[in-house]
């Protein structure tokens, strides 16, 4: 279909209403590209009940999410995903390549979140659902690279943020392969690049805390409790040194030696 006239459709449905004035204005651009009008209107009542019916259902998740917005215990959450999973298995796939990529691109978003720390019902429903739109699309698309390209780029990029444990049972085509390829090997590329990253910041790192450690040790600190502890040392061995005094350069070498202590621990722990 013409891009001009898609888009008008889509403007005319995004209320889930169609006015008389505005199924004139679309019959009337349907008759200008040469169309059947008889069939454009039967498609156009067609992609009507498929955007209320969307509408719903995405009313429906959110309501379902606001519901349980709050849940404290595994019960409230359990409830929750079971909700989600009749709601997301119920809902009839589109029967118009738009509204299908529009649903893809919801059901790759919701169909895993790294953040939950078990693989929940619904993502699993959504994951399933994702295969039956990308299977549906790649049906109807025969002649249509640029929707399956879309399609396909948000089904691998869903596949590329999966844990290995989860599989995605769908079959790119063979003409997209090449994306999931190079897709694969950005990621790769990408892993390794911070991979090299961190291991040259940890050299770094290593390598200012044993020249901070060296300055501590070799510095004015190091110096200072190596000649303290050394007069400790001479006041305690020779006869006629006061005990006083003896006992001054003792708590000097100690507080030398606490600070040199906690400037060493400073720098061992960056």
């Amino acid at each position: 279909m013409n891009e001009v006239l898609e888009r008008m459709i889509e403007n005319a449905l995004a209320d889930g209403e169609l006015s008389s004035e505005e199924r004139e204005v679309l019959m009337r651009k349907a008759k200008q590209f040469g169309l059947d009008l008889d069939e454009f209107d039967m498609m156009l009542q067609g992609r009507l009940h498929d955007k209320q019916q969307e509408m719903i259902f995405f009313e429906k998740l959110k309501e379902a999410d606001e519901k349980y917005a709050d849940y404290t215990s595994d019960y409230l959450w359990d409830d929750y995903q079971r909700e989600l999973m009749g709601l997301i298995n119920g809902y009839m796939l589109p029967r118009n390549k738009p509204d299908l990529l529009n649903l893809l691109k919801l059901a790759t978003w919701r169909a895993y979140n790294p953040k939950h720390d078990r693989y929940s019902l619904s993502e699993q429903a959504w994951n399933t659902k994702v295969c039956e739109i990308y299977n549906k699309l790649d049906t109807m698309c025969l002649d249509d690279k640029k929707t399956m390209t879309q399609a396909t780029d948000l089904v691998v990029s869903l596949m590329l943020r999966l844990p290995s444990k989860i599989d995605l049972p769908i079959k790119i085509p063979l003409e997209f392969r090449q994306q999931l390829e190079d897709a694969k090997k950005a990621k790769e590329d990408q892993r390794v690049a911070e991979e090299a990253q961190k291991s040259a910041e940890e050299a770094q790192k290593k390598a200012e805390i044993k020249a901070n450690t060296k300055s501590v040790l070799f510095g004015w600190r190091g110096i200072l409790t190596a000649v303290l502890w050394l007069l400790c040392f001479v006041a305690s061995s020779k006869t006629g040194v006061s005990s006083m005094l003896s006992n001054i350069v003792f708590v000097g070498a100690l507080w030398a030696t606490v600070i040199l202590v906690k400037a060493y621990n400073k720098c061992k722990n960056g």
